[in-house]
This record gives C-alpha cells, structure tokens and sequence, in this order.
C-alpha cells in the first residue's frame, strides 16, 4: 500500500511498497548499513519507529533487535496520551493500582 502517493519521505530515499519487497531485502542490503529505516507501526495511532542500520550480527533464522532503547511496542495503550501515561507508570518509583495494571 502506498501511502505517500508516490511521493517519497526524503528526495534519495526510493518509495517501496510493502507488499512488494521484503524486509530481509532491504536490510541485507549492503548499502542499507549507516542508513536509517523510519518504519510507520500502526497506521491508526502513527507510532514511527527509527532504525537505525548499523551493521551484521551472526546470521540467524530470523532477525533479531541486537541493542534499542526506550520500552518495545505495546499493542493497544490508546494513542499518544496512553503511551505517556504507561511511560510514567514505568518511571513511577512506587506505582499507583492504576499504573501496576498498565505496566503488566
């Protein structure tokens, strides 16, 4: 699905459609290393993910998130003002009823 309207998200950064080309493509991709990937997660709520393609690990089956930082997706918070208020639960020092049951 083309979301842009075939207009790209950076002048030398190619449109790809998703239902074309593979992630293993683009990410064994010599020339993907140095770059960044902007990956939109959940086109209802926006959540843009930023990767950051440093280089290979050894190979696997699957592809594995070697280092990140921050707190991984979580499905269904509600929105932006639900992702701060779990974020805060998570910072709590002594988290309220409410905030145990976001957190798990």
């Amino acid at each position: 699905m083309d979301l842009n309207n075939g207009a790209t998200m950076h002048s030398g950064t190619p449109n790809r459609d998703s239902s074309e080309v593979k992630l293993f493509k683009v990410l064994d991709d010599p020339e993907t290393e140095g770059k960044t990937i902007h990956y939109n997660y959940d086109f209802g709520d926006g959540w843009e993910h930023v990767i950051a393609c440093t280089g290979r690990t050894t190979p696997t089956s699957h592809f594995v998130c070697v280092e990140g930082e921050g707190h991984g997706c979580t499905e269904d918070v509600g929105g932006y003002l639900g992702w701060q208020g779990l974020l805060e639960a998570y910072d709590a020092p002594n988290p309220t009823n409410d905030q145990n049951e976001r957190i798990n």
